[in-house]
């Protein structure tokens, strides 16, 4: 998928990618909104493992997970980057839980490495992600793998916004990497 202005309004449902069948995704977002319950890349079938990587390239735009969370890496590798344009690219997962989903549910966590797959979360320049909470490697599945990485890259002009408390924002075990080397985190 190509996008590169307008809306796309998906709430009450999911936006998967790499779902289904083994397989794999690419979405390119240079500018729009992108409005979804949750994302969820590297989604095939339990039971069964993708065998490519998943990718979402947002150089420009807003998306905006709207009750759900965005998991990376669920059955499947993925990788998530947000910035490297000329204008503003943000990723929101409902920071103040103010928005519940059809479950009735208000989360806004970023997941990385859901299960026993890597993922990867590259926030460049002009990229921003807002989320209430990050939790990396830190969903241990049956299944899960001790080897599998979860890795954040924080790069010079980039943001990451975290509105959990202090005990919450973070989740971090086993092949959790944050690699900072520029940018800012604010909390």
């Amino acid at each position: 998928l190509n996008m590169s202005g307008g809306t796309i309004n998906q709430t009450g449902n999911r936006i998967s990618l790499g779902a289904y069948g083994g397989g794999s995704g690419t979405i390119n977002m240079s500018g729009g909104t992108l409005n979804a319950n949750a994302i969820v890349m590297g989604d095939s079938q339990n039971g069964t493992t993708n065998s490519g990587v998943s990718t979402f390239n947002q150089t420009g735009g807003t998306v905006n997970m709207q009750g759900g969370e965005a998991r990376f890496g669920k059955n499947g590798d993925a990788v998530y980057n947000v910035g490297g344009g000329d204008s503003t690219a943000l990723l929101s997962v409902n920071p103040t839980l103010s928005i519940t989903n059809a479950a009735d549910q208000a989360v806004g966590k970023i997941n990385l490495s859901y299960a026993a797959h890597d993922s990867t979360l590259n926030i460049l320049s002009n990229g921003v992600v807002h989320a209430n909470s990050i939790s990396m490697d830190s969903v241990n599945l049956a299944g899960d793998s001790p080897t599998d990485t979860a890795v954040l890259n924080l790069y010079e002009g980039g943001s990451l916004v975290l509105e959990g408390n202090w005990a919450g924002a973070f989740g971090l075990a086993d092949g959790a990497e944050i690699n900072i080397s520029g940018g800012q985190i604010i909390w």
